[in-house]
């Protein structure tokens, strides 16, 4: 907590100076300032400081200080929070007078307040996370639906253009597969604001088609790849089955559900990271077999982050909320 800003440019009480000092020379301010015996006094102050004041008439100034920061805890919280706040003037007083619990909310604040973040996966070569496709395909041997879903990864790519949520069917030797493909999708999400509040029900993931083989449900869930930066054909067993949003046909843009926006990695006093996705056809991921015709592709292709505008995207709402406080 801040006690002298003489030699610290960072300093919140010094960026705003005028702020708290206008905040003081109010009689709201002066009365929510006073600290045991250590008041403000009702005459003009030229600057309010965090461990006391400076008073000033047209003949000469007086600083008063302690040897404890008296005011700083006061106003500290609630100077964390307008950082960085596009506002005017006035507005910041009254934010200042919101987060103090002495002012109901603006109302211009809620359209102010509000703002996104909007994330994407790496394009390869990647420095935080991936995006690409597992899948298992036993070397042409066809397998039954149920050992075909369960069985161990045989490919991945994590550098392409394209990713798939997708299965084929065997050439001639019903009620057997030759592939199934998931899709995984990592998007960091350190830079949502630790003072940041998620908007719920308004969080997406949305991915673009580049094909269509049939019409079919597809299931966003969560994933665990070994690392964030790359795929391994182990990757392929390390897909949830938890629904983190409605299902949707032929993705399109997946609309979290709560348990979705519980499982993003969003800053806490725990920190944040990388939020772990994965895309697969319902049908595989409820290990509901597609119907059998011979030689049949079911499910679609999208785009992966290596092509620019149509690469996957996490948008996240939030609104900047009062009474954010940090611990010291």
């Amino acid at each position: 907590m801040e006690l002298c800003y003489r030699n610290n440019p960072k300093s919140l009480f010094r960026n705003y100076a005028k702020l708290v000092t206008w905040f003081a020379n109010t009689q709201l301010g002066r009365d929510y300032l006073k600290h045991n015996n250590f008041f403000i006094p009702s005459e003009k102050l030229g600057l309010l400081l965090p461990n006391g004041y400076i008073r000033k008439d047209t003949n000469h100034g007086q600083m008063v200080v302690t040897t404890r920061p008296v005011y700083a805890p006061r106003l500290y919280p609630a100077l964390q929070a307008i950082e960085g706040i596009q506002t005017t003037a006035q507005e910041t007083k009254e934010l200042l007078l919101w987060y103090l619990g002495l002012r109901h909310q603006p109302l211009w604040a809620t359209n102010k307040l509000y703002s996104t973040l909007v994330t994407y996966p790496d394009a390869n070569p990647e420095s935080t996370s991936v995006d690409g496709y597992v899948q298992r395909s036993n070397g042409g041997v066809y397998e039954t639906w149920d050992v075909l879903r369960a069985g161990a990864g045989t490919g991945k790519d994590d550098s392409g253009n394209i990713t798939y949520s997708w299965t084929q069917a065997s050439n001639g030797d019903p009620d057997k597969y030759l592939t199934i493909v998931r899709t995984i999708i990592l998007f960091d999400t350190s830079a949502f604001p630790a003072n940041g509040t998620l908007t719920v029900g308004a969080n997406t993931v949305t991915v673009t088609r580049q094909n269509t083989y049939t019409t079919e449900d597809h299931s966003l869930v969560l994933s665990t790849p070994a690392a964030n930066t790359s795929l391994a054909n182990a990757d392929y067993g390390q897909t949830g089955t938890t629904k983190q949003a409605t299902d949707v046909s032929n993705p399109g843009t997946f609309t979290l559900n709560t348990t979705g926006e519980g499982n993003l990695a969003i800053p806490d006093e725990l920190g944040a990271g990388i939020t772990k996705f994965a895309i697969k056809m319902t049908k595989d991921n409820d290990n509901t077999a597609p119907t059998w015709e011979t030689v049949k592709d079911y499910g679609c292709i999208f785009y992966t982050a290596d092509v620019g505008s149509d690469k996957p995207t996490l948008t996240l709402t939030y609104t900047i909320p009062a009474g954010f406080f940090v611990m010291f």
